[in-house]
């Protein structure tokens, strides 16, 4: 799960940089830490900021 969770962070961060709408962290951590707290806060502005327009799809 984890390393589900890790891959994914990590392509929503080279994402962000290629798209330039969304979120970017500094480390796959970082990724992975904000993804997993916005998902355990349910906070959809937080989510929509990592994923942006994509999370509505």
């Amino acid at each position: 799960m984890l390393t589900c969770i890790t891959v994914m962070a990590f392509s929503v961060s080279v994402s962000a940089t290629t798209k330039g709408t969304q979120k970017t962290f500094a480390t796959p951590e970082d990724a992975v830490k904000g993804l997993v707290d916005a998902l355990k806060a349910d906070n959809t502005k937080e989510l929509l900021a990592i994923f942006g327009q994509d999370l509505n799809r």
